[in-house]
Order: structure tokens, then C-alpha cells, then sequence
């Protein structure tokens, strides 16, 4: 059986904690990027090709937590830990071969691909290059880091992923405070490689001692069982990350300043959903995949529907403080720097509209890791499929009319929709039954849409 860091109990709460801190020093971060340099067309690139890299990171995580975690915790209880190391080798190294692929291609080839993956001028690109350079080489740390930090949850070692991140936030802070006039905008790249550079120091130094993982056995007819699987998840990641990519490139050819207007929206609204429940979902996942290792299926539905019942009504009574409260609480964070009244004025629209993807967000990643944990990689492609082409759909005929807020209708919409879609397909595989989770997420879809229609009329 795997060595556990701590029990699920502790490990919810202690994630939570230390989940809750993380966001709140990651969200200080904009707020002190604002201040020092505003919105401007160099944040616009920082914050672009950051969130291009991210959705990268995603797709390693997704096959992560989909296929390689499951099936490691398999080897691990059915075949013993060098086997289940092994299996997990064969993908650090091949992820790491991809990583240094891409960043060759970044920098052999920089004004070719920023022009064919956003609708900045070459201008701009011209201007920024620097930023872009130093950004580069976080894509080789991430991919590492990504699957190291998936290892350490499965051990139970909960709080670790979020340490990595407050480690990365406050450099990054402490270099645009220290360097701001003399880097300007290019301290925010220079921090945040030294961040993950640091970063991935530090948990080679801990999967070393803590799990005395062996980087040196490599087992590719392991890797081979599941490569079907893991194929497929990365389809789906691609799928994915086009329809959350889409958007951002339409809205890359718009105003000054929009793209991170847009990124400072989404990091207020992520941070409640990264505070609490992609924490609680983290710790779920990980017991998901240990009673199906115990072939105690029937527990999952039960476990779910209890804990995704009450996330729900957390996560919709946040939505309400958040559209009820937006104005102040923009102000006060965001009124004192360099952001005008208009840039702020739109922050709030933007903001007001986005807040109701929350616990729809919530249901949808819940959802992921049902499939994921009964191994239903085909059935969950099929579903993002579905899902990506709605955003995809809502955000090409939206944005080009409304601009920033067609961004956020679109996400929102999208989510709802998605929602339904999920609830068919759960029925549909009879993977679970929640019944009070139905319950609560269909209230919570009428409630948005009877707030949406009034605040439409007035």
C-alpha cells in the first residue's frame, strides 16, 4: 500500500489552508502588476503567452491524473513500488524530450509561431522578445514539475503542490518590486523562471529523500498498456486546450490592455475555485482512485454525491458575494495603481458575468475525475469533444460583437450547457448515482438564469 503524508481528513484540511494561502499571495501578485505597470501591450504578451504555457501544462497534467496516477497507484498496490516508478519514468522523460522540442522551436523560430498563435503585431513581438525569451525555459521545469507534484498528492504529501506555488508567487513579487524600474515589465519573466527553477530544485530534493524514487529504471511494456489510454487523454487535453485557447486568440487583436483585463478576471474567479474546490477534488480524486484500486466501486457514487452536494452550495453562495460585492472589492484592489476608472469599470462588468461559471466549473472537473477514475478515457473524450465545441461555437460568435464581455458569456453559457451535457452522459454510463448533486446543480442553473434575465430587463 502506498505511505500515506497524511490522512484524507488532515490532507483536505491542510490543503485547504495552505490552498487558501497560495491563492491569496498568487492573487496579490496582479494586484502588485497593476500598481507597478497597469495594462499595457507588454502585460498583454506576459500574460498571453504565460496562459498559452499553462494550457501546455495542462495537457501533461490531464494525462497525469487521468491515466499515469491511476495506474501507477495500481502498480504500486498490485506490483510493487519499482514497477509503478518505472512506469512513471518512461513519461517524465518523454515529456521532458517534448518540452525541449518545443522551446528549440520557440527560439529558433519566435516571430513566426507568436504570429501564428496570437493576432499581436510584429511590432509588439518585437518589443516584448525579451519577455518572451526568459519565459521560454518554464516549460521544461513545469512538465517535470507537473508529474512530480501529481506523485507526491498520491503519496498523500497534500500541501506540497501549494508550497511550490507560493514559493513562485513571492518571487515573482519580489522582483517586480526590487527590479520593476530597472527590468520593468521584464521582471515578471526573470521571476518567474528563477521561481521554477527553484522550484524544481526543490522537489527533485524531496522525491529523492521523501519517496527514494529512482529516476534511473525506465519500463517501456509498462508505459505500453496504457499508452492507449494515455493517447487518448491527450486528444482530449488538445481539444481542450484549443477551445480555452480560441478565445484568448480573438481577443488578442482587440484594445490595449483587454487581454489582461481578461487574465484579471479570470484570476478572481479562479481563486475561490482554486482555494476550495479544486482542493477538496484533488483530495476526492485520489480516494476515488484508491476504492476502485480496492474494487469498492458502489463507495465512489456515495463519497461523490455527499461531497460535490455540498461543494455546490459553497461555491454558489461565493458567486453571489462575489457579484454582489464586486464593486468595492475591485476598487479596493485594484484603484490605487495604475489602472484608470474605464479598465476598472470593465474589470466589474466582466467580473459580474464570470462569477456564475464558478460552481459550474466546480461540477465539470468533478465529473473529470469520475471518468477518470473508472478509467472511461474514450467516453470522457467524446465528452470534451462536446464541451470544446460549445465554447468554441459561443466565443466565435459572441467576441467578435461584444468583445470582453462576449469572453465571459461564452464561458459561462458554455459551462451551463456543458453541465447538462454531463448530466446526460452520467446516466448515460450509469457510472454513479447523485441524486442530491442533480438536485443542487439544477437549482443553481435556474437561480443564474432568473438573475441573468432581471439584470438584463434593468
Amino acid at each position: 500500500m502506498i505511505k500515506v503524508g497524511s490522512s484524507y481528513k488532515k490532507g483536505a484540511i491542510f490543503s485547504s489552508i495552505f490552498g487558501f494561502i497560495s491563492k491569496i499571495i498568487a492573487f496579490s501578485q496582479g494586484i502588485f502588476i497593476t500598481y507597478y505597470f497597469g495594462a499595457t501591450t507588454a502585460t498583454d504578451i506576459y500574460y498571453y503567452l504565460f496562459s498559452f504555457f499553462v494550457l501546455l501544462f495542462s495537457v501533461v497534467n490531464a494525462v497525469t491524473i487521468s491515466t499515469i496516477i491511476p495506474q501507477f497507484t495500481l502498480l504500486y498496490e498490485q506490483k510493487g513500488k519499482d514497477s509503478a516508478i518505472s512506469y512513471v519514468n518512461f513519461f517524465i522523460y518523454f515529456f521532458i524530450g517534448v518540452a525541449l522540442i518545443l522551446e528549440i522551436l520557440f527560439y529558433i523560430f519566435p516571430y513566426h509561431i507568436l504570429s501564428f498563435i496570437s493576432q499581436f503585431k510584429t511590432e509588439v513581438i518585437q518589443k516584448n522578445i525579451y519577455i518572451i525569451f526568459f519565459l521560454l525555459p518554464i516549460l521544461l521545469f513545469s512538465f517535470f514539475n507537473t508529474i512530480v507534484l501529481e506523485i507526491l498528492v498520491s503519496f498523500k504529501y497534500f500541501i506540497i503542490p501549494h508550497i511550490v506555488n507560493m514559493i513562485n508567487n513571492i518571487i515573482i513579487i519580489g522582483f517586480i518590486v526590487i527590479f520593476n524600474k530597472k527590468m520593468n515589465e521584464l521582471s515578471l519573466s526573470v521571476g518567474i523562471l528563477t521561481g521554477y527553477l527553484i522550484n524544481t530544485l526543490c522537489l527533485l530534493l524531496i522525491i529523492k529523500r521523501r519517496i527514494k524514487w529512482n529516476f534511473s529504471i525506465v519500463s517501456i511494456p509498462l508505459a505500453k498498456k496504457t499508452l492507449r489510454n494515455a493517447i487518448q487523454s491527450f486528444f482530449g487535453a488538445i481539444i481542450t486546450l484549443f477551445s480555452t485557447f480560441f478565445p484568448l486568440y480573438l481577443i488578442s487583436n482587440l484594445n490595449n490592455g483587454i487581454v489582461t483585463l481578461i487574465n484579471f478576471t479570470s484570476k478572481i474567479i479562479e481563486a475561490p475555485i482554486g482555494m476550495i474546490s479544486l482542493q477538496l477534488l484533488a483530495v476526492l480524486g485520489i480516494k476515488m482512485n484508491e476504492l476502485r484500486s480496492r474494487f469498492k466501486e458502489n463507495e465512489i457514487g456515495i463519497v461523490f454525491d455527499n461531497i460535490m452536494t455540498k461543494l455546490l452550495i459553497i461555491m454558489f453562495f461565493i458567486t453571489l458575494c462575489i457579484f454582489s460585492f464586486r464593486k468595492p472589492i475591485l476598487t479596493i484592489l485594484y484603484g490605487h495603481g495604475k489602472l484608470d476608472e474605464t479598465s476598472i469599470n470593465s474589470l466589474s462588468k466582466y467580473v459580474s458575468i464570470l462569477a456564475f461559471y464558478i460552481p459550474f466549473s466546480t461540477f465539470i472537473t468533478g465529473i473529470g475525475k469520475v471518468f477518470y477514475s473508472f478509467q472511461k478515457i474514450k467516453p470522457y473524450l467524446i465528452l470534451q469533444v462536446i464541451m470544446s465545441a460549445t465554447l468554441i461555437l459561443l466565443s466565435y460568435l459572441l467576441i467578435p460583437k461584444f468583445e470582453g464581455e462576449g469572453y465571459v458569456i461564452a464561458q459561462v453559457v458554455a459551462a451551463i450547457i456543458n453541465c447538462i451535457v454531463c448530466i446526460v452522459y452520467i446516466k448515460k454510463y450509469n457510472l454513479i448515482q447523485i441524486k442530491k448533486t442533480y438536485f443542487s446543480l439544477i437549482s443553481i442553473i435556474i437561480s443564474t438564469c432568473i438573475i441573468g434575465f432581471i439584470v438584463f430587463l434593468l
